[in-house]
């Protein structure tokens, strides 16, 4: 819908259901988390049309890059959904290019690295909240290759849901 609400429609699920919802810098595709377990990422046009699937093994929660060229998500495809201990889902961070292919592992912390990864302004790093093994919930940033992760919070309450300033 617009942002004064007029014209509101609902999107075709592309696949039992949808949530975490962005829009792409362009304005041109929405990419949407859908499916069951476990889910994926696909991208829809703002019209509904054109449903298209990102991701085969697994991803959710996806972030468009500044320059809409990549998009940041996470995924448990190196970990067990089946295990009753949430750590042992080991969600990691990944990036891939807007059409799907290249996906890269961008992290590998033990336990949860999810909710939502955001992207810094200059697409450069990317922030996300770790649910580790030994802590809590933490946000933590890395660079977009992965190379470089720094915990910026490190606090005894749950600290989640990053976001940056523009």
């Amino acid at each position: 819908m617009r942002a004064d609400g007029a014209d509101r429609h609902r999107l075709p699920n592309p696949d039992a259901g949808a949530d975490w919802p962005s829009w792409s810098p362009d304005g041109k595709l929405i990419l949407v988390t859908s499916g069951s377990e476990p889910e994926q990422l696909w991208t829809i046009r703002p019209d509904g049309s054109a449903p298209t699937q990102l991701t085969q093994k697994g991803g959710g929660q996806g972030a468009w890059a500044p320059d809409g060229r990549r998009i940041a998500f996470a995924s448990g495809r190196d970990g067990n959904h089946d295990a009753e201990d949430p750590a042992d889902w080991n969600e990691e961070i990944y990036v891939m290019d807007r059409d799907g292919s290249n996906p890269t592992r961008v992290t590998r912390i033990a336990g949860n690295d999810h909710w939502p990864p955001t992207w810094s302004p200059h697409g450069t790093h990317i922030a996300f909240t770790s649910d580790g093994c030994e802590t809590n919930s933490e946000i933590l940033i890395a660079d977009a290759m992965g190379s470089r992760v720094l915990n910026l919070t490190n606090h005894p309450s749950r600290d989640i849901f990053p976001s940056w300033h523009r």
